[in-house]
């Protein structure tokens, strides 16, 4: 409380010609950084005040409470970025022009997003950017959500899409800390992917929000940005979006993502290897490093292998004339890339098998995702 207090005189000293110093300028920058800390804190303490004390009270009386406190930080907000960087602004209404301007730029942050993402669609898509927060996982997100117009290609989209959002976040040339309320109102953006309409399956895939704003340069584009993860149909409902209803389209999404799993797991076993011999480990460390990434491989590639038992079966009910091809050709597709399609047989994973088992990853990779993009198609359509 003496902190901003006197960043508070200071602010009030200078209107009678006062000069801040560097002392000065840190102590403002401190309060904006505690200030911001303390805001995304606020969240927590009202999710855990609930959790202890909401069967005492009305619902009705909590929501009012939470209210007023999310409007004192917005508030106290204003005056703290205006001492940071509206110093020689005279107006005497700065802080409520301050507070419009914030929601200005929050309007315009949704308008550049939508414009950068439907630019990387290239015409293949349209972008649905809904700004009332989707709650998940108890924290609300921003909901961007990209209506591709076919599934082809829609692999290659997705590390675009996360592209294009960190170009509409630098775009806007954002002071420091200006971009706070956006992160305060939505800590996280959940991505979701759809075709024609509607999703694949009830998944999504999230980023944070201030990642976007303070990652400069090149903003690097890992899988875990657009690889979605599966959640449950009422959490999805409450998106406002809508998903295939379909067994088949949703069989082999889900034994995509099993074998992209598997995939990603496995292919950190060269790097292991690498780590090994370069640190000149001992044999127990070694032994140590490798049981557990074994344990972690042999979870996804079981997972996998169920996967695979599952989509058999319903491509057996499949009425397309492509039946006994698609089953053909998974089978040969997942033997190579998952060793054995039976989830008791014995696997051997050793640098050999790695070896061989990455060579030939790229192209039987490609064939399967053809292979996959062949059966949506038919699934949509039979819709």
């Amino acid at each position: 409380m003496d902190r901003i207090l006197n960043v508070t005189v200071l602010y009030l000293a200078e209107h009678k010609g006062h000069v801040a110093n560097d002392e000065d300028k840190k102590a403002v920058h401190l309060l904006l950084v505690n200030l911001g800390f303390a805001w995304g804190e606020l969240c927590k303490m009202q999710d855990e005040f609930r959790a202890r004390f909401g069967g005492l009270y009305e619902p009705e009386r909590i929501e009012l409470l939470d209210a007023h406190e999310r409007s004192n930080f917005r508030h106290l907000w204003a005056p703290a970025f205006v001492m940071r960087h509206e110093r020689r602004h005279r107006a005497a209404n700065i802080c409520h022009m301050l507070e419009t301007k914030i929601e200005q730029r929050k309007a315009q942050f949704l308008r550049n997003l939508a414009t950068e993402i439907d630019s990387a669609l290239k015409g293949d898509g349209v972008t649905i950017v809904k700004d009332a927060p989707w709650r998940l996982d108890g924290k609300p997100h921003l909901c961007v959500a990209c209506n591709h117009a076919s599934f082809e290609g829609f692999g290659t989209r997705l590390p675009n899409v996360v592209t294009a959002m960190w170009r509409a976040a630098q775009s806007g040339g954002w002071r420091e800390f200006e971009w706070k309320p956006l992160e305060i109102e939505w800590p996280r953006i959940a991505i979701v992917n759809m075709v024609r309409g509607k999703a694949l399956l009830p998944a999504y895939s999230t980023i944070l929000t201030a990642s976007l704003f303070t990652t400069s340069g090149t903003f690097e584009v890992k899988p875990f940005h657009y690889i979605a993860m599966p959640t449950s149909a009422e959490t999805f409902a409450s998106s406002g979006l809508s998903v295939w209803e379909s067994p088949l389209l949703r069989t082999v999404i889900t034994l995509q993502g099993h074998l992209l799993a598997f995939g990603i797991t496995h292919s950190r076993f060269y790097n292991l290897a690498k780590l090994i011999l370069d640190q000149n480990l001992k044999q127990a460390d070694t032994d140590r490093i490798l049981a557990r990434f074994s344990s972690e491989v042999r979870i996804v590639l079981s997972v996998a292998q169920r996967s695979y038992t599952d989509a058999v079966q319903i491509l057996l009910s499949s009425s397309s004339p492509n039946k006994v091809k698609w089953l053909a050709e998974v089978k040969r597709l997942c033997s190579l890339l998952l060793f054995e399609l039976d989830e008791d047989a014995a696997v051997t994973l050793n640098l050999e098998t790695f070896a061989t088992w990455i060579g030939d990853f790229q192209t039987t990779n490609n064939q399967f995702q053809q292979l996959i993009v062949e059966i949506v198609r038919f699934a949509i359509d039979c819709r």
